[in-house]
């Protein structure tokens, strides 16, 4: 796989494993949840409750 350095972010040596790699998954549906542009009143569905879905569930409670 190639990858572009500018997309790599250093992960600091005191982070707990399982922390970092919840990163990505968070940072997903925070940006769904984002994209969806919910306003007030909308009811918002969310279809699984993996990583992915509860990052969308925390983007629409902020």
């Amino acid at each position: 796989m190639l990858l572009d350095e500018n997309q790599l972010i250093e992960i600091p040596d005191a982070m707990e494993d399982d922390l970092a790699a919840m990163i990505e998954p968070l940072a997903v549906g925070l940006e769904h949840a984002r994209r969806g542009n919910p306003q007030a009143g909308d009811v918002p569905l969310v279809l699984g409750w993996g990583a992915i879905g509860l990052g969308v569930i925390a983007g629409l409670s902020c």
